[in-house]
């Protein structure tokens, strides 16, 4: 009996590990058929589809860091009014995971709100035909076929041609929305799900966070003493 239930174990992990081989390799394989959907349909500058709006949502964080300091040193200046002089050596602990969650709230919500225009226009280019190709395929029509040796200047001017047509491409992909939507209330068509995931999750991290860091440096505080 206890070696027909060692069997059965051995069985029962053996195919176990062996599902979770399969859907490993599934997994796998659906990842290199999207590749592969996305390289056949437009080459490997499929990939970088939408990256002018991408690098203009970077402004986002930075929007983000300048309002959630601004906010953690109004609430700081207000505490340390009637704080004393022992009360102020604790002041980064004065601002409580409470009002880090709100801090973080606050910042992303108004990050988020002044970029996701962006973000709308982004998903837009993404998902329609490749419009700014075509300008692509005038600049190949218009360069020589015959190999030779070209200026560097030209090579920068050039990629600044190709920059500036990817940043009109955005333009009028937003210009576009706001015809095709009643007005410029249309770049903001389901904003309110992105902002209440985008400011939670800013929140909680921010919270987290600090929190976590709050804990190593008193320990690492600590650990100097002794």
């Amino acid at each position: 009996s206890s070696s027909s239930s060692s069997s059965s174990s051995s069985s029962s992990s053996s195919s176990s590990s062996s599902s979770s081989a399969v859907s490993g390799v599934s997994w796998l394989s659906e990842y290199r058929d999207v590749i592969r959907a996305l390289y056949l349909e437009g080459g490997v500058v499929r990939f970088w589809k939408g990256i002018a709006a991408g690098l203009l949502l970077t402004i986002n964080p930075g929007i983000l860091t300048l309002i959630r300091a601004y906010l953690t040193n109004l609430l700081l200046r207000r505490g340390s009014k009637h704080a004393t002089a022992t009360s102020k050596l604790h002041a980064s602990a004065s601002v409580s995971s409470v009002h880090n969650f709100w801090i973080g709230f606050v910042s992303k919500l108004i990050a988020s709100t002044i970029t996701y225009p962006l973000v709308l226009c982004r998903s837009q280019i993404i998902t329609d035909k490749d419009d700014d190709d075509q300008d692509d395929d005038q600049q190949k029509r218009r360069s020589p076929s015959k190999t030779t040796t070209i200026n560097p200047f030209v090579l920068v001017l050039r990629f600044l041609y190709r920059v500036a047509l990817r940043l009109k491409h955005v333009s009028d992909t937003c210009s576009r929305v706001v015809r095709e939507r009643g007005g410029f209330s249309g770049l903001y068509a389901g904003v309110a799900p992105h902002l209440l995931q985008a400011a939670l999750k800013e929140a909680t991290a921010n919270a987290v966070r600090l929190r976590l860091s709050a804990i190593l440096l008193f320990e690492l505080r600590k650990y100097r003493r002794t």
